[in-house]
């Protein structure tokens, strides 16, 4: 049972460093969560580019695929959640945006950005 709703976590940069940090972060945490089902989920995390003026560094996290209330998008959820939680606590100079699309929706919704979550699903 579920339903499709496509999330994404994009996130931006000017401090090389901390945009690695926070990029390699993400595999470590997208890994480490979905082990237990025998996936490894850091290949939805992209490869850092760097923004063609004033030295931003950008990658996103892709959709899982996964339909809402399933273990992968449990997972998924939780660990983009937790790397919001490893930019906060560490107050990276990083900006992110989550957002949620498509699938069996219409349209699109902002669930998170930087100083606010929107939603805690």
């Amino acid at each position: 049972m579920g339903y499709i709703r496509h999330k994404a976590l994009i996130l931006t940069g000017f401090r090389p460093e901390e945009v690695e940090a926070v990029h390699q972060e993400a595999k470590r945490l997208l890994s480490e969560y979905t082990a237990s089902l025998f996936l490894d989920a850091s290949t939805l995390v992209t490869p850092i580019v760097r923004g063609i003026a004033n030295n931003y560094w950008s990658f996103m996290i892709a959709p899982d695929g996964s339909k809402e209330g399933w273990h992968e998008s449990d997972y998924c959820d939780k660990a983009r959640h937790e790397l919001i939680r490893f930019i906060k606590n560490r107050k990276l100079y990083v900006d992110y945006v989550e957002v949620a699309f498509g699938g069996d929706d219409k349209g699109a919704d902002l669930t998170a950005f930087n100083e606010e979550e929107v939603d805690d699903d």
